[in-house]
């Protein structure tokens, strides 16, 4: 579950490495394929958008959801609070289960490439 702040702070949210000529980690670019659209992962990545935390919630894929500015919550309550929530479901072997199986090629992936990916970042 991703939460941000809202429209009423000064949040941009992205991922502006290519935009600072950093080529992106390939675990940061499977995380984003986990959950952006084709057309906004390449629009994200290779274009360095950066978005305001509505349209990082919407179109962007960054969020799930938005703690307006006005309310008594900050963003990290409002995260504490959603994680109790889904307490009782994460802790089941179903949800554990189903989440290694939809991860499980981007897993093995950043694994298997996790060691030569970050050599590029010592030299």
């Amino acid at each position: 579950l991703r939460i941000g702040p809202s429209a009423g702070t000064k949040a941009k949210i992205g991922l502006n490495e290519i935009a600072i000529n950093v080529s992106p980690p390939i675990f940061m670019t499977e995380m984003a394929r986990a959950k952006m659209s084709p057309q906004m992962l390449n629009k994200n990545i290779l274009h360095a958008l950066v978005h305001s935390p509505e349209k990082a919630m919407g179109e962007a894929g960054f969020l799930d959801e938005l703690v307006d500015e006005d309310s008594k919550e900050s963003v990290i309550e409002c995260a504490i609070r959603r994680a109790q929530e889904l307490g009782d479901i994460v802790q089941q072997p179903a949800f554990h289960e189903a989440k290694l199986l939809m991860r499980k090629e981007a897993r093995e992936l950043v694994k298997r490439t996790l060691a030569e990916d970050m050599d590029r970042y010592r030299k």
